[in-house]
């Protein structure tokens, strides 16, 4: 009752539906429960169960369905708002759906979705999703996703997501950025950079690179770094450089460089250096600057070689500086070539 038509022809008002218009077009339909609602023009857009204080302001082929309040299709194609929507808008576009959202917001997108959120969006990006992920959203792109992850965000770039449980997390800009159950981390303007587990950590400007069970930690330019099981360490720049099992450790530059269960430990330039110390104590505490093939392993501390290469330091408190082929071994009382 109290439901009218203004214009258009083959639109029905059917079974229970109150203080609903439809105007102009064809073949659109408000039926059961359908409250104080507009279909304001537009052809085959649908409104079925329990739908209340919601629009659909013109397009064609889209639905509110099972429980729509307070919400509006505004235009486009092939949107869908179903199961549980309040609150809520998709404007323009085609082939996007809320499901089982409040307060969340798809704008000028395609093939793009929002369910399980509150206060979710997408705005302007082709072929991405935000599911269960309260307070979050994805701006620009293509083919971004965001899954149950709070509070995070995904801001262009292509293939990016983000997932299980990573709150106050993003990615920004470059191609298949993957952040997984760390918490207060980031990706950006990066080619294929990926964080697992731990929390604060960040990746920047940099090409097939990963942070794993890590916390606190960063890798910033270069290509093909790893840092492992670390805390409070980092790579700047270089190629296929790994920081593993250490803390408040680095490597700048260089290429293949590798730190193992090192403490407050670094390699600065260079080639295929090692720190590979004993990881039952904490040792470390040395340095390892230029050269190549320079190693220093077994329970060594405050040790440093410089330049030179193929040098190897063992269970010993050293320097080797400029050398060639050289090696200590065995000795705690601050030896030296």
């Amino acid at each position: 009752s109290n439901s009218s038509f203004v214009g258009g022809s083959g639109n029905k008002l059917t079974d229970r539906v109150c203080g609903t218009a439809i105007g102009g077009c064809t073949s659109n339909e408000a039926k059961q429960f359908v409250y104080n609602s507009t279909i304001g023009g537009g052809n085959s857009n649908y409104m079925f169960n329990n739908v209340l204080a919601s629009s659909i302001g013109g397009g064609d082929d889209n639905d509110m369905m099972n429980t729509i309040h307070y919400s509006t299709l505004q235009g486009g194609s092939d949107n869908n708002m179903t199961n549980s929507v309040y609150y809520s808008i998709i404007a323009g576009g085609g082939s996007n759906a809320i499901y089982d959202s409040a307060v969340s917001f798809i704008g000028g997108a395609s093939g793009s979705f929002v369910s399980g959120s509150s206060f979710g969006f997408i705005l302007t990006s082709d072929g991405s999703e935000v599911r269960n992920s309260n307070f979050g959203g994805i701006l620009g792109g293509l083919a971004n996703f965001l899954f149950d992850s709070g509070q995070s965000f995904i801001a262009g770039g292509t293939g990016h997501q983000i997932d299980t449980s990573s709150t106050y997390s993003s990615i920004v800009g470059g191609r298949f950025g993957e952040i997984h159950d760390s918490d207060w981390s980031s990706v950006v303007g990066t080619n294929a950079g990926y964080i697992s587990g731990g929390s604060h950590n960040g990746i920047f400007s940099t090409q097939g690179v990963s942070i794993t069970g890590s916390s606190l930690s960063n890798i910033v330019g270069g290509r093909y770094a790893k840092i492992y099981d670390s805390s409070k360490s980092s790579v700047f720049g270089g190629e296929r450089n790994s920081i593993y099992d250490s803390t408040i450790s680095s490597i700048v530059g260089g290429s293949g460089n590798t730190i193992n269960y090192a403490l407050y430990s670094g390699i600065f330039a260079g080639k295929n250096n090692q720190i590979n110390v004993d990881n039952s104590v904490a040792y470390g505490w040395g340095v390892l600057i230029g050269g190549d093939n320079n190693y220093v392993d077994g329970m060594s501390n405050y040790f440093a070689v410089i330049g030179g290469g193929n040098n190897i330091i063992n269970d010993s408190n050293a320097a080797i500086l400029v050398s060639e082929s050289s090696q200590i071994s065995g000795s705690l009382d601050y030896s030296s070539f």
